[in-house]
């Protein structure tokens, strides 16, 4: 929603440059990045006309928002992790006098590994189910203060402007 009304501001600091323009211009660096975008008909993130510290300066910026809104969107949308109590491991049962011979063992250990490996392996797929909802969630999720640093387009909006 937000970048298409900046695609409207676009147009309207475009028809009065000197009132509405000169004010995105002067305060609000992402509405200033977007009519450079226009102007130079090169739509890319940084600009065009940045130098190579500026552009390096807008990407760190990028990243740590992004980073900020990554951890929002965890601590919206993350279900809450189980608590596991700490139970000392207990061995099965065994009575005293009992004899398990090695081959007993061995297969005893075989299966044990197995399932740890079934376990993790679980573990894994669910994790990356979890990491692909909360990335999508993210792309939805924009923190945006339209005086501080210029954001990047999402790539939608590009096409809008």
């Amino acid at each position: 929603l937000w970048w298409r009304v900046s695609c409207i501001a676009l147009v309207l600091s475009g028809l009065s440059p000197k009132d509405v323009g000169a004010e995105l211009w002067n305060q609000h660096p992402t509405m200033r990045a977007l009519i450079r975008m226009t102007t130079s008909q090169k739509y890319r993130f940084p600009t065009a006309e940045c130098d190579e510290a500026q552009r390096d300066k807008v990407k760190r910026m990028e990243a740590r928002t992004r980073e900020i809104e990554a951890n929002i969107v965890e601590k919206l949308f993350m279900p809450p992790k189980p608590r596991k109590m700490d139970q000392p491991k207990t061995k099965s049962p065994t009575r005293a006098g009992v004899r398990v011979s090695a081959r007993q063992k061995e297969k005893q250990e075989k299966f044990r590994r197995i399932e740890e490996e079934r376990n993790a392996a679980a573990l894994h797929t669910e994790h990356l189910k979890l990491k692909k909802v909360l990335r999508s969630m993210q792309k939805n999720i924009m923190l945006f203060e339209p005086e501080q640093h210029q954001r990047k387009p999402p790539k939608g909006s590009i096409e809008l402007i």
